[in-house]
């Protein structure tokens, strides 16, 4: 069971919004609305035409919620919180993993 209150997890959140996940480029502006509105909100839904970077975008969502997940603190025999990427085909997972 997580014990962060919703204030507690954005004050958290904030700082990890400016880190750079080593290996990828600085994002554009839509993709940095689209990862801030996803660190700070419990749905969100990415998508656009090919090539405009949903599958980088992906990458350095999970980067940061697994940096974020490092960070939570958790009662004593819980489970820390997981990471998990789905996607519409196994190539787009193969891409998103070989990232």
């Amino acid at each position: 069971m997580l014990t962060v209150s919703e204030a507690s997890y954005l004050k958290l959140v904030q700082p990890l919004l400016t880190l750079e996940v080593p290996r990828l480029s600085k994002p554009n502006d839509c993709q940095q609305t689209a990862v801030k509105h996803a660190m700070q909100h419990s749905f969100s839904l990415i998508q656009g035409p090919p090539g405009t970077g949903k599958t980088v975008t992906a990458v350095r969502l999970a980067y940061h919620f697994v940096k974020l997940n490092q960070q939570l603190p958790v009662e004593q025999g819980a489970v820390k919180p997981q990471v998990m990427i789905c996607g519409p085909s196994n190539k787009s997972v193969d891409v998103i993993a070989g990232q």
